[in-house]
């Protein structure tokens, strides 16, 4: 898969003056440049970075949507230089078999579709045909029912940390990712993303889409979990596995373990 997606998207530029992009279907961003090294979040097909510095056959880098940085590992990215309106339409299906004469590959939900036409999308002089759904964030109207329905296809993926895929998924790349369909950019970590937007002072006032960031124990301040609002004191968030659970002005009631697992902190809005 590796082989097939760098052979497609090579060119023959200086690499050192070109961002790179994911040729794969996700890659690892690590901690440290090893492979053991924990994993802080995930590049999408298609998403690009900025080179920082290299180290052996590790690349640091800089994220061009979150400004998170992080390690890859240089046989998982590849230079290339973007082009204007690449990140306006984004993969609506959990994994979507993608075409290049006979070669195959795999998109998966929330990845840019660069210049896509309906059933294709092109990066650099390569088309892709692509046979699923996207939603062009730059004209989705933000609506509770688009917002609830979005946040809901990515129930039962389970909690991986540092993932921002179907495949695994953590609180704040949930977030993150499901607001993106909608043009708005978050942080990648939960502390940082409850630096933005509008605070929301009850938890009776919050609306589909705020997010709801919390700490794991009443003394502790430090915010280490986000959910998103679905309305009706319901919230979908990433814990074992994305799932609903209930909120009140105390925090976060598991239906599981009928205790709470989390406590409020702060109530934002970010459209």
């Amino acid at each position: 898969m590796a082989a097939l997606f760098f052979n497609a998207l090579s060119e023959s530029r200086p690499i050192e003056k070109l961002d790179y992009i994911c040729p794969l279907s996700m890659a690892a961003l690590r901690t440290r440049p090893a492979h053991r090294a924990e994993m802080s979040s995930q590049i999408l097909f298609g998403e690009y970075v900025r080179l920082i510095e290299r180290h052996k056959d590790w690349c640091r880098v800089e994220c061009s949507w979150d400004k998170h940085v992080a390690w890859v590992h240089q046989n998982q990215i590849l230079a290339h230089e973007p082009s204007p309106g690449e990140e306006q339409y984004f993969s609506y299906d959990w994994s979507v078999p993608v075409q290049l004469t006979d070669q195959t590959g795999l998109v998966p939900m929330g990845a840019p579709l660069a210049h896509f036409d309906g059933m294709s999308f092109k990066i650099g002089r390569k088309k892709y045909s692509f046979g699923g759904r996207a939603i062009n964030a730059t004209t989705n109207e933000w609506q509770p029912e688009k917002l609830i329905k979005l946040a809901r296809k990515y129930l039962n993926v389970p909690y991986l940390l540092g993932g921002r895929s179907p495949h695994g998924i953590d609180a704040s790349g949930l977030s993150q990712m499901v607001l993106r369909f909608f043009g708005i950019a978050l942080p990648r970590s939960a502390g940082m993303q409850a630096r933005r937007g509008k605070n929301i002072g009850f938890v009776e006032q919050a609306q589909p889409g705020d997010l709801v960031f919390f700490s794991e124990s009443v003394d502790k301040k430090v915010i280490d979990h986000v959910g998103i609002v679905i309305g009706d004191f319901q919230l979908v968030h990433a814990l074992g596995k994305v799932k609903i659970d209930r909120i009140n002005h105390e925090g976060l009631f598991s239906s599981v373990d009928s205790q709470y697992s989390h406590y409020i902190r702060c109530i934002k809005r970010y459209r």
